[in-house]
């Protein structure tokens, strides 16, 4: 089982216009407005990615395997030791909490367990389309609302989960908007999922159209790092917890990356707006 056919079979329409991809948002409006519901919103520029952490990627690298919560979180953990070792949990406004450390190592391209998403959903659209016009892209929109962070958690000098996990650490997932340390962080109306390696997984992740054939835990841990499934409920019923997808067509991603940057100033001179996005870009 590979994520793209889990993503496939879950698809909720294919987005080839900002039109159509107005109307496939319209639907998450229209839970929003009923329910009180929040979201977030994440854009990759292939349909087939998993839903995995940069860190959860290069453990599964070195080591051949899909990796396991202990093996990620000694990853992490070593990557923390360095990065204090080279000073630089140290910022203008004072030293950096874990969880800060942590987005401001992300939003360098540091490997973390954090996966970043936005609360803007054209500016996840813009990402869908950023790159890789020979392939289609892909939105996902998560429901998460009362999964807000424990402000104690924030504060922490060191990663809540090392010492004191919550009950649902590797069986749910939360959402923590971080303060503005990074000028992009703000730009991007960027937020990050936090969650363990998906363990002790219930019995209900499945294709859709084929709720026979359960996934084992290896499977969920190959199409994702944190227990968060699609789930667009049915039969009239709204999901508990409902996370949606939209495809994005090839041959629509040069016009829509044209009409972003047009119509709402999304491009990268605006979402990286700093030495180290530039020379991305340009370098």
């Amino acid at each position: 089982m590979t994520a793209a056919e889990y993503w496939t079979s879950h698809e909720l329409a294919s987005v080839n216009s900002l039109g159509t991809l107005i109307q496939g948002l319209r639907g998450i409006l229209e839970i929003s407005n009923a329910q009180e519901r929040k979201w977030v919103f994440r854009g990759v520029a292939d349909p087939t990615y998993p839903l995995h952490s940069k860190l959860f990627r290069l453990v599964q690298e070195k080591s051949g395997a899909i990796p396991d919560e202990a093996a990620v979180a000694a990853e992490e953990s070593a990557i923390l030791l360095r990065a204090r070792a080279w000073n630089l949990d140290r910022h203008r406004s004072g030293p950096l909490t874990a969880l800060q450390m942590l987005a401001a190592l992300q939003h360098t391209d540091s490997p973390t367990r954090l996966i970043d998403v936005t609360h803007h959903a054209l500016v996840a659209a813009w990402f869908a389309v950023e790159k890789h016009d020979d392939r289609d892209g892909r939105i996902f929109a998560v429901e998460v609302s009362r999964r807000d962070i424990d402000p104690n958690w924030e504060s922490a000098i060191d990663p809540f989960w090392d010492s004191d996990p919550p009950d649902q650490w590797e069986s749910d997932f939360w959402v923590w908007t971080p303060p503005p340390v990074e000028d992009r962080i703000a730009r991007q109306h960027g937020a990050f999922l936090i969650g363990g390696v998906p363990n002790n997984i219930p019995n209900n992740w499945y294709l859709y159209e084929d709720t026979k054939r359960r996934f084992r835990q290896d499977t969920v841990r190959n199409i994702t790092s944190i227990a968060a499934k699609v789930n667009k409920g049915g039969r009239g019923r709204v999901a508990d917890r409902p996370m949606r997808t939209f495809r994005i067509d090839k041959e629509a991603k040069a016009t829509l990356r044209w009409q972003l940057d047009t119509l709402f100033d999304l491009s990268h001179r605006t979402l990286f707006p700093d030495l180290a996005g530039f020379a991305k870009t340009f370098g």
